[in-house]
């Protein structure tokens, strides 16, 4: 049995472009602005906090404090994009969920829904920025 999406929405994801950055060779820092490309992808929506005094082994954990994570199917990844698939990172922007218009951070990305030896499922949680 491979696991679906209940009420899978449309997310909009803006992810940096490193091509199209210039980066200073001496700073390693990016001189004007970042070039970013936005991808839709397909993803269902679960808000609400976490418990904030929930602690890991290293101290604070970034679940422990999103407001909500995207589950996204990760074999619809790998095909997003017209074909040419998306890596979801740390850090990238998510723009638009259902359509409404949001400012949300990925704090972390989680594999879910394991299942014959493979997860079937990515989890992105995110905080407002």
């Amino acid at each position: 049995m491979i696991p679906r999406l209940i009420h899978p929405v449309d997310v909009v994801v803006q992810q940096v472009n490193g091509a199209g950055t210039t980066i200073d060779a001496d700073f390693r820092e990016p001189i004007g602005t970042v070039a970013t490309t936005s991808v839709t992808l397909s993803g269902q929506l679960s808000e609400g906090r976490g418990r904030s005094l929930a602690m890991g082994a290293g101290g604070d954990t970034p679940t422990a404090n999103s407001t909500g994570h995207v589950v996204f199917e990760i074999d619809a990844l790998a095909v997003a994009n017209d074909g040419a698939g998306v890596v979801l990172h740390i850090g990238d922007r998510i723009t638009s969920i259902a359509g409404g218009a949001v400012n949300h951070r990925i704090t972390r990305i989680e594999d879910k829904a394991h299942y014959r030896g493979r997860a079937f499922h990515r989890w992105a949680h995110f905080t407002p920025e």
